[in-house]
């Protein structure tokens, strides 16, 4: 089990932000690699991801992964949560993405908190180069976030 943190100051209201947060139309486009989405219903997603492994991590036979995840959005007054479930290689993948929000001087204070089981996966690429691919895709997801709430 990988967990991560940190935290983002966003120059919007808390309102906006949660309502960024809390629509899988708006916050799907800063998920990075999505190949394909679609909305359900219900207001969850279903999406496949292509991630490339760098080469630095040695381990060719993977240069690229797929993952198909089926995400479950909970919206609570001051967070949003999404929880997403798939398949990666023929493994599960179960990951967990926690967006608190406080009002802070001009905008909000965004903290989260991801956690992901990768099961084979973390032992085949190693816990630390999973956890780099991890850090630099939420940054990613948090800088995208941060420019384009509106």
């Amino acid at each position: 089990m990988i967990e991560l943190s940190g935290e983002k100051k966003v120059g919007q209201a808390k309102d906006k932000v949660l309502d960024f947060l809390s629509d899988p139309n708006l916050f799907s486009s800063c998920l990075g690699n999505v190949e394909n989405l679609h909305s359900e219903k219900d207001g969850n997603f279903v999406a496949r991801f292509k991630i490339a492994v760098p080469k630095k991590f040695g381990v060719s036979y993977m240069e690229n992964v797929n993952a198909t995840m089926n995400f479950k959005l909970s919206r609570l007054p001051d967070a949003v949560e999404w929880k997403g479930s798939g398949r990666t290689v023929g493994v599960k993948l179960i990951i967990v993405l926690r967006l608190e929000t406080r009002d802070e001087d001009s905008g909000t204070k965004l903290c989260w908190h991801a956690s992901m089981n990768a099961g084979v996966i973390e032992k085949l690429l190693g816990d630390q180069n999973l956890r780099e691919i991890a850090n630099d895709m939420a940054n990613q997801i948090l800088e995208c976030v941060s420019t384009r709430i509106m």
